[in-house]
């Protein structure tokens, strides 16, 4: 069951300008940034989605809060519709009842029809939303909505007596949360001080004193040990994983219990001697519950399609299941437990 908010706007949101955090690029991962309306007192944040009832974000049933925005540029990311920091309007073309309402309000002819084939050049869209206001049957949708931490708060603790029944809770999710400090910290305190139990799924790679913040109010952390290999990793995902490795270090030294990741993308990440080294790295370097295999997703290219996105990892088949079981066995050999579930 998802609560959807994409859907139902009613007016276009109106965002601001991003802001680059520090000068050494290099070393905060690819351009990392946050949010002026982090800066705010009343500090609101860009939410993708709110998803309640989520059963694999975390223990027991839990409300899901997928922030926009990433600094990383993962080729095979299946949440594409929260990589950027500005609203996106998603056409899904199945739900069109061809009422031809968008193509009459379109100031700049961004949608049109030729050849009973329905068009959205997005290179004309002027970003002014009419046309998802105007679309009775949730075709044209936008995806980015600016609230506030209160806002987000009430409806997290709607559903308090589903976490309390099932070790449920709240996890805060992306995109990546961490490009949103100020207002994740805040949110992660309001619900913990409600009794709600909190997690984050991070790729881990802002400078440690902007997470730091956070840390004090978390329950749970899942995060990414994406590729081994450093220069590896930097051409598959933009960013160093040396800092990503450096604040899991820190980060499990606080005794905040940790879940590492690895997503098995075909051809990328699903060498057995990649996930030996993290293994590894991992047996040595941290005291994480579990190192979790998360296999490929195929359901990520449609996403794409309807933002109007290249899908750059192409076709890939799923691996197959000799496979996966041979990755957990090469990653169980470290000595750490290892659980493998689909994405």
């Amino acid at each position: 069951m998802t609560w959807v908010m994409r859907c139902i706007l009613q007016k276009p949101i109106q965002t601001r300008n991003w802001q680059i955090l520090g000068t050494n690029l290099k070393n905060w991962g690819s351009s990392f940034r946050m949010s002026h309306v982090d800066d705010h007192p009343n500090a609101s944040g860009i939410i993708s989605d709110i998803q309640k009832f989520s059963l694999h974000d975390g223990p027991g049933i839990r409300t899901t809060v997928f922030m926009k925005g990433c600094n990383m540029h993962c080729h095979w990311c299946h949440n594409p519709e929260s990589l950027g920091f500005q609203p996106d309007i998603v056409f899904y073309r199945t739900r069109c009842i061809d009422c031809q309402a968008c193509y009459q309000i379109c100031p700049t002819g961004a949608l049109t029809k030729k050849e009973n084939e329905r068009n959205f050049d997005r290179s004309l869209c002027n970003h002014c939303h009419r046309c998802v206001q105007h679309c009775p049957s949730g075709a044209l949708c936008l995806i980015g909505n600016e609230m506030t931490v209160d806002e987000v708060v009430s409806l997290v603790a709607a559903d308090l007596p589903y976490y309390v029944a099932s070790g449920g809770g709240v996890t805060i999710s992306g995109g990546e949360p961490f490009l949103q400090p100020k207002f994740v910290a805040e949110l992660l305190k309001q619900c913990q001080a409600l009794g709600i139990h909190t997690a984050i799924e991070s790729n881990m790679s802002a400078p440690l004193q902007v997470i730091e913040p956070a840390l004090l109010h978390l329950n749970m952390i899942f995060c990414d040990i994406k590729i081994f290999d450093d220069q590896v990793h930097e051409k598959e995902t933009g960013v160093s994983n040396q800092m990503i490795l450096e604040n899991i270090r820190q980060v499990s030294a606080r005794k905040i219990p940790l879940v590492i990741r690895t997503p098995l993308i075909p051809g990328v990440t699903d060498s057995r001697e990649n996930i030996s080294q993290i293994a590894t790295w991992i047996s040595q370097n941290t005291v994480a519950e579990y190192y979790e295999l998360l296999t490929y997703n195929p359901l990520a290219p449609a996403k794409y399609e309807n933002l109007g996105l290249p899908y750059k990892l192409g076709k890939v088949n799923p691996l197959r299941k000799d496979k996966i079981n041979d990755l957990v066995a090469a990653a169980s050999a470290c000595g750490i437990p290892v659980v493998c579930e689909r994405i």
